[in-house]
């Protein structure tokens, strides 16, 4: 193997390695993320994850509940849940955890 190929080697090897040294410590969208999430962000992902999937107004209702939790009392945290339509569950057909 000639110099100018091990050169080559030993930079490209110190380029992995600082990419690896310079893994982020919390997601972008983390409090103290490069990028935190505002409340907006975090409604409009819900919306996006949840859309052709829940219904608007059950998204709808859901997010109303959370808001209510903040409420002095508050104290239904049981509203704190998605419903799907029962067309919308399927049975995987992959193994899980637990078979």
């Amino acid at each position: 193997m000639d110099e100018g190929r091990r050169a080559d080697d030993a930079t490209q090897l110190r380029s992995v390695v600082a990419a690896l040294e310079e893994e982020i410590a919390v997601a972008d969208a983390h409090p103290r993320g490069a990028r935190p999430f505002a409340r907006q962000d975090y409604i409009a992902k819900f919306k996006g994850l949840t859309e052709g999937l829940v219904a608007p107004a059950e998204v709808d209702r859901f997010l109303a509940a959370v808001d209510a939790l903040i409420s002095p009392g508050a104290t239904d945290l049981g509203a704190i849940t998605v419903s799907l339509p029962e067309a919308k569950l399927v049975q995987s057909r992959r193994p899980g955890l637990y078979g």
